[in-house]
């Protein structure tokens, strides 16, 4: 009587837990759906790639697999947010535009490859850049994606080693397409 009654209660526990939760798949096939508060975003990413995120930091990133032996930099997108100051200066414009700035003294051997207006399904003011340098890793192609939503900008990366860079961005640009805010 008494491992009937453990069982039933374990049994309600459960599913007073769990009854509440609600599971969603991703919408596409092979890809899982990353959801977080603290982050501030939702997107789906493929299955095969890891996932790490720091809440402190409000990042998360998604990393490929690794190519075999000679891959010395496996490719990723990460995606953090920062609150914009209500100052006029901290518009997201100028976000932006001091972002950008501070590029060439960060990478050695910047190249920008393009700019340029960028819209992200619903966030219409969006901005991309994409660029080359050289890092302790190596020579690598960097891709953002400054995405405006109220109070905060994203920054959705995709950072790759020129050689697969073409290879993993049509995930990377998959991934952009499901991208939802979180933070307002």
């Amino acid at each position: 009587m008494k491992i009937r009654y453990v069982v039933l209660m374990s049994f309600l526990l459960c599913v007073c837990m769990f009854g509440s939760c609600t599971v969603r798949k991703a919408k596409n096939e092979g890809y899982v759906l990353y959801r977080s508060s603290p982050v501030g975003v939702e997107i789906e990413y493929p299955d095969f790639w890891e996932m790490a995120e720091d809440k402190a930091d409000k990042t998360v990133a998604f990393v490929t697999p690794s190519e075999g032996y000679s891959d010395t930099y496996r490719d990723n997108v990460s995606i953090c947010s920062y609150k914009l100051d209500d100052k006029e200066e901290m518009a997201f414009d100028n976000f932006v535009i001091d972002y950008i700035d501070q590029l060439p003294s960060t990478i050695s051997g910047y190249t920008l490859i393009s700019e340029g207006n960028y819209p992200v399904s619903e966030y219409t003011d969006s901005y991309r850049i994409v660029y080359e340098g050289s890092t302790e890793e190596g020579q690598l192609r960097l891709q953002q994606t400054f995405i405006n939503n109220g109070n905060y900008v994203y920054i959705y990366s995709f950072i790759a080693e020129p050689k697969s860079y073409d290879y993993f961005n049509t995930n990377s640009e998959l991934m952009l397409t499901t991208f939802k805010a979180l933070l307002k």
